[in-house]
């Protein structure tokens, strides 16, 4: 009877909200890696490598690449936190899941009440529109609002 009670009032939590998937890519990956080859701690870097070239050890490229990760990674951010900013506030709730690649800016799950759908698909749009020479969007849904319920369900013996 527990299980019960907990699949209904989860099913019930979820009434007139469905979930939109969002997946944002760089376009071109050569245009964000020459930005972040531009900046000014990638040119000292470069410079010193540069200078020292007949003794550049292992260490320091490693330490070149290690900058080119964190830079990536910090721009990265700052787009996805833009994209978030227009659409955080059109959702009930969102989900951040896995990066994977370098491509991918974002990959989040938007929890959205169905009377609003339109709009939330609006301001997709426009994100998209706004950015389609940088960014590539991948916008699915309404699909079934599998992740934000949660079920601890106990099978066996009920107390």
């Amino acid at each position: 009877m527990k299980n019960y009670q907990a699949l209904k009032n989860s099913l019930r939590s979820m009434d007139n909200k469905i979930e939109l998937g969002l997946k944002v890519f760089w376009q071109k990956m050569e245009d964000v890696f020459k930005d972040i080859a531009s900046t000014k701690k990638i040119v000292r870097l470069k410079e010193k490598l540069i200078k020292s070239s007949i003794s550049v050890n292992t260490n320091e490229k490693v330490s070149l690449g290690k900058k080119v990760k964190e830079i990536l990674e910090k721009k990265r951010e700052i787009e996805a936190e833009k994209i978030l900013e227009v659409l955080r506030p059109k959702c009930i709730e969102f989900r951040r899941n896995k990066i994977i690649g370098d491509k991918m800016i974002l990959n989040c799950a938007f929890l959205v009440d169905k009377s609003h759908a339109r709009d939330f698909d609006d301001h997709v749009e426009r994100l998209n529109k706004t950015s389609e020479d940088r960014l590539k969007f991948k916008y699915v849904g309404p699909i079934a609002p599998f992740n934000f319920v949660e079920l601890n369900l106990k099978w066996g013996q009920q107390e």
